[in-house]
């Protein structure tokens, strides 16, 4: 199931067919990236806050997180949101369901046309992670119809699965590069992907996630300023990516 409630005071904002909104996960708070929850909501509501402030006469613009209902995660967001903007929405879901709640906004009448994703730094060859929340928005996106099953090993959250359009878009556009941790990578969707035609989603963003569990791709180590450090860059490359892509009015 699925709800959703503005974080802070102020009333439902304006909301259209979500061509400036973005929704994410908490980034790095699950079991694949192992980011504590409060520092994962702490560097969210720092950075997500001060986006919104700097963009404060854009009263179109919305920032959407989708958290497990009775999680660490929403209980660590709702100890350190001090975001009192109503821009500012929170979505909650049930046990192991953001994922596909992220991929079905639209249906919560939450339509969000960007969506960001936690991927690691081999997201380039567009494999379907084989856990954690990010493969069910590979799945929501559909098989691919241009290109032939493969399969090969990987790293981190890299699995073996046929292509997905969300896959084939990724693979397409940056086949060659290496992600840098820190930093969001947009990948445009269009027909006949159904996440673009049911869903309004129109551009992913992979976010090369740093990880806490030790010996895995993108681990920043056990010093908690540099998970902080890291973790914000992050939420900065996402929303810098959002803020050049969403449409102006």
């Amino acid at each position: 199931g699925g709800g959703g409630g503005a974080a802070g005071a102020g009333g439902p904002a304006r909301w259209d067919k979500g061509g400036s909104a973005l929704a994410m996960p908490l980034l790095c708070c699950d079991d694949v990236l192992q980011c504590e929850a409060e520092i994962a909501a702490e560097v969210a509501m720092d950075l997500l806050g001060n986006f919104l402030e700097r963009n404060e006469g854009e009263p179109d613009m919305h920032i959407v997180v989708v958290v497990e209902e009775g999680s660490p995660a929403l209980s660590a967001l709702r100890s350190f949101c001090n975001i009192s903007d109503p821009r500012f929405v929170v979505v909650t879901c049930g046990l192991g369901e953001e994922g596909v709640c992220l991929s079905r906004l639209k249906d919560f009448g939450r339509p969000c046309a960007f969506l960001a994703i936690e991927s690691d730094r081999f997201f380039g060859k567009g494999r379907r992670p084989c856990r954690g929340r990010s493969s069910e928005v590979f799945d929501a996106s559909g098989p691919s119809l241009s290109s032939p099953p493969s399969s090969s090993g990987g790293a981190g959250l890299i699995g073996t699965t046929p292509p997905t359009a969300l896959g084939k878009a990724t693979q397409t556009r940056y086949g060659k590069t290496l992600g840098e941790v820190g930093r969001a990578y947009p990948v445009p969707l269009s027909s006949p992907c159904p996440l673009y035609v049911s869903q309004g989603v129109e551009t992913v963003l992979h976010v090369v996630c740093p990880s806490m569990e030790e010996g895995a791709d993108g681990y920043v180590g056990t010093d908690l300023a540099r998970q902080r450090e890291v973790l914000g860059r992050c939420y900065h490359s996402v929303c810098e990516a959002f803020n050049s892509l969403r449409p102006r009015k």
